[in-house]
């Protein structure tokens, strides 16, 4: 097993969220690899046996500390830049192979695409930060969190860090353009049915959904609210009356380009890391990956989330409205 794999493992194990069942099950390893790794990580801090062969390893403490500084100042820069750097830094040379073990294992460090976000103008800043300060005097606990998802075939692929000249991995699917559009719905002890929707959504359709999965969520009208953003459905006069008529409390006044309010959109990325672990090759294979996911991610998981709002309620609003 690779050193990224082990460290992999060791980071499911640090968060507290799976067991190691359930870490072996979603890792696809034996439960006594597993166990066999954890047991070396608490007894060494590795995650593997250390080999007294060879010259000793150049990396220790002050090593790891004064990389870890170069990679939170230039978290961009390339192994071989970070090498240079550091080696001017504390007078060591250390290769840039090794730059690239630690950097994913000790330091904890896993490649990230750019957040695209959209501007914002003053008045949405302000509309912003008057909604983190009504959350922040809120029970969130009692708010139940939706969002319409959707999920494209061709995106599904995993990272994968290869050697240079070596061939970029390839996974044959049926079709290239399938995609599965979900709606669901989240709260502090628990989630609905997740919607796996079958034609575009307009007010009609909407409320037909809300009818058949969120209704059966609301356990307390009095106590639970319910949250969608500014999508055209979820503002049309139907699905308004229909909120009316069934007595659904709604989290009013949702500030628009706000993904970060919602901890659903954390949900949505869990989901995405265990869609790709799948590898679907269709529409129907990447439909029952989406499902799969969905069942899977930890109630304690969703809290975390959940809890985690009132920290970017006040980054938003420290940053003065601009996005966390």
């Amino acid at each position: 097993m690779k050193e990224e794999e082990k460290w992999e493992i060791v980071h499911l194990y640090k968060s507290k969220t799976l067991s190691l069942r359930a870490i072996a099950k979603r890792t696809k390893h034996t439960l006594h690899t597993i166990q066999h790794i954890i047991s070396n990580y608490r007894n060494t801090g590795l995650v593997s046996p250390p080999s007294h062969i060879g010259r000793p390893s150049v990396i220790n403490k002050d090593i790891l500390t004064s990389l870890d500084r170069l990679l939170t100042k230039h978290d961009t820069a390339t192994s071989h830049q970070l090498a240079s750097m550091l080696q001017k830094k504390t007078g060591k040379r250390v290769s840039p192979r090794t730059i690239r073990r630690v950097r994913r294992g000790p330091l904890q460090r896993h490649p990230v695409h750019t957040i695209i976000t959209k501007s914002l103008g003053e008045a949405e800043k302000q509309r912003r930060v008057s909604f983190a300060q009504k959350l922040l005097t809120m029970n969130l606990h009692c708010v139940l969190w939706s969002d319409e998802k959707q999920w494209q075939l061709d995106s599904t692929g995993q990272v994968h860090w290869i050697k240079k000249g070596a061939q970029i991995l390839a996974r044959e699917v049926k079709v290239t353009n399938a995609s599965v559009m979900v709606w669901g719905c989240v709260w502090y002890s628990g989630k609905s049915e997740l919607c796996v929707t079958e034609k575009n959504i307009d007010a009609e359709y909407y409320t037909n959904i809300l009818a058949d999965y969120l209704l059966p969520c609301m356990h307390d009208s009095s106590r639970y609210k319910f949250q969608h953003d500014n999508a055209p459905a979820h503002k049309a006069k139907k699905t308004k009356k229909w909120l009316a008529e069934f007595d659904v409390p709604v989290l009013e006044d949702w500030p628009s380009n706000s993904p970060d309010l919602n901890p659903i959109e954390h949900v949505w990325s869990w989901m995405t890391t265990y869609v790709q672990k799948e590898a679907p090759i269709d529409k129907r294979s990447l439909e029952k990956a989406i499902l799969a996911a969905w069942d899977e991610i930890p109630q304690s998981v969703i809290r975390s989330y959940i809890g985690h709002l009132n920290d970017v309620c006040r980054q938003i609003i420290e940053a003065k409205g601009d996005h966390a």
